[in-house]
C-alpha cells in the first residue's frame, strides 16, 4: 500500500488515537470521517493505518471501536504489516487474542459485537514474515500460552512458510531463543503436534544456507548474545534426535569450496568443542532409543539441575564476600551442594541405564569411546 496525504478528518482520527482521547470523542471522529464517504482503512503520510496506531498505543477500547467501524485487520501498512503483525511485535498477547479469538461468547466478553473477525494468519509482510514468524522471534517473553489457546488459528502449514531469508517459523524460534515455541511443536512427549509436523518438509530441510533445524541449532552456538547457549542447544538437539535422527545426516548447501556439511561436520567447521553436543550430533540414533520414562526423567531433571547450579554459584559468591562466621549462609550452601550432588548422581544413573538399554536392544557392540556426561 502507498502512503498518501490525509484529509483533515483522517488526520484528526489519527491524532485522536495517538492522544488517547476518550472513546466517545473517538467515535465522533469516525462519524465525521464517514460523512465524507471515507472509511477507516487508509494510510497516512507515514504509511500507517488508524488500527495500526491503536495497536502500537495499546488501548484495547480504541481497537474495538475501530473494528466495529469497519477497520480491516488484514489492511497492511507500507512495510506490509497487518494488525496481527503489529500485535505480535508489540508483545501484547491480549491484543493478539483480540484478533484470534473466534468464540462468540468470548468476543462478547471483549465488547465486540462482531463475533467473527477474519484474520489471515499466513499474510506476509515485506520481509516475508507471517505473524507466526514474528511470534517465533519474540524469544521467551510470554511462553506458549497463546499457542495453546489459539493454536487452531495457526494451521500446521504455517510452519512451512519461508520468509525472504528462507527461514520458517521453526528456524526463527531456534535462532531467536524461543524455547517455548520450539518445544510446543517439537517436544514429542509433551504435545501431540509433532505427529502432524512434517519434519522432512522441503522448507524445513532447506532453510538459510540449506540448513535444516539441526544445522540452525548448532549455528546458534556462535551467537554469544543468547543466554545459556550450550544448555539450550543441547536440549534442542536432544529433542530433534528423538523426533527425526535422519536430519543429522543432511548436509548444508554445496558451495564452490565445499560439498556441504552435516551437523557433526559443521561443529568442526565452526570450531565448537562441546563434547555433549558433539556426542548427540554423532550418535542421534542412540539418543532416540532412550525410553519414554528415561526421556521424561532427563527432561524433568535438566531444569532443576541448571537452577541449582545457578543458585549454587550465587551462594558461593555470597559466602566469599560475606564474613566467614556467617553460619546460616554456609549451611544453605552445604544443603544446596548436597542437593546438587544427589541430582547429578541421579542423572548419571539414568544416562548409564539408557546406554545399557540401547546396547541390549540393538544387540550391538558398545561404541568405541565412552559416552561423555550430558552435564558437567
Amino acid at each position: 500500500m502507498n502512503a498518501r496525504p490525509t484529509t483533515p478528518a483522517q488526520q484528526a482520527l489519527i491524532e485522536g488515537i495517538k492522544k488517547r482521547i476518550p472513546d466517545d470523542q473517538l467515535e465522533s471522529c469516525i462519524e465525521e470521517l464517514k460523512k465524507n464517504d471515507k472509511n477507516v482503512n487508509f494510510l497516512d503520510e507515514k504509511g500507517m493505518a488508524p488500527l495500526h496506531y491503536a495497536i502500537i498505543d495499546g488501548k484495547p477500547s480504541s481497537i474495538k471501536i475501530l473494528l466495529e467501524a469497519g477497520a480491516n485487520p488484514d489492511f497492511q501498512d507500507k512495510a506490509g504489516n497487518s494488525a496481527l503483525h503489529h500485535a505480535m511485535k508489540a508483545l501484547r498477547d491480549d491484543l493478539v487474542s483480540l484478533f484470534l479469538n473466534d468464540d462468540p461468547d468470548e468476543k462478547s466478553k471483549l465488547g465486540l459485537n462482531n463475533a467473527a473477525i477474519n484474520v489471515d494468519t499466513q499474510l506476509k509482510n515485506n520481509d516475508g514474515d507471517t505473524p507466526l514468524h514474528l511470534y517465533a522471534k519474540r524469544g521467551d517473553h510470554a511462553g506458549n500460552q497463546l499457542l495453546k489457546k489459539h493454536g487452531n488459528r495457526f494451521p500446521i502449514s504455517n510452519l512451512y512458510i519461508q520468509n525472504e531469508k528462507q527461514e520458517t517459523p521453526l528456524h526463527c524460534a531456534i535462532s531467536y531463543d524461543n524455547m517455548y515455541f520450539f518445544t510446543f511443536y517439537i517436544d514429542a512427549f509433551s504435545h501431540n503436534y509433532f505427529n502432524q509436523v512434517d519434519i522432512k518438509n522441503s522448507a524445513i530441510l532447506h532453510g538459510p544456507h540449506g540448513d535444516n533445524l539441526v544445522h540452525t541449532a548448532i549455528r546458534r552456538l556462535t551467537n554469544t548474545s543468547l543466554k545459556d547457549n550450550e544448555a539450550r542447544t543441547q536440549t534442542m538437539l536432544h529433542l530433534l534426535a528423538g523426533v527425526a535422527p535422519s536430519m543429522f545426516n543432511e548436509k548444508t548447501e554445496a558451495t564452490r569450496l565445499s560439498s556441504g556439511y552435516t551437523p557433526a561436520e559443521l561443529l568442526v567447521k565452526l570450531k565448537i568443542t562441546n563434547s555433549e553436543i558433539s556426542y548427540i550430533a554423532n550418535h542421534p540414533d542412540l539418543i532416540r532409543q532412550l525410553t519414554f520414562s528415561q526421556r521424561q526423567t532427563l527432561g524433568a531433571l535438566q531444569g532443576p539441575l541448571n537452577n541449582l547450579r545457578d543458585e549454587n554459584a550465587k551462594l558461593t559468591t555470597n559466602v566469599v564476600n560475606l564474613s566467614k562466621d556467617n553460619v546460616e549462609l554456609k549451611e544453605q550452601l552445604a544443603t544446596m551442594n548436597s542437593k546438587l550432588d544427589k541430582l547429578t548422581q541421579l542423572l548419571e544413573q539414568q544416562l548409564q541405564l539408557a546406554a545399557r538399554s540401547s546396547k541390549n536392544e540393538n544387540n550391538t557392540s558398545p561404541v568405541s569411546s565412552p559416552r561423555p556426561s550430558m552435564f558437567k
